[in-house]
């Protein structure tokens, strides 16, 4: 019987890696900011898409920059 890859490595699409390009891309274009802003999203908040999305939309309605505060 042969092994199901999707059963034995099932992806975590609730986790978003800076590591991977077009995650990245993919992100920041329906988000509406810029590659490096996910960058320091990510590097700020970790790797929970539903917290990054959050952050992307207070960024994005804010002046654009992160502020020490958040």
């Amino acid at each position: 019987m042969t092994a199901d890859a999707a059963n034995l490595y099932p992806r975590d699409r609730d986790r978003i890696s800076g590591s991977e390009a077009y995650v990245v891309r993919q992100l920041a274009r329906q988000n509406g900011i810029t590659t490096t802003q996910v960058h320091e999203l990510i590097n700020r908040y970790g790797g929970s898409r539903t917290k990054l999305i959050a952050a992307a939309k207070l960024l994005r309605s804010s002046t654009g920059r992160l502020s020490a505060g958040e």
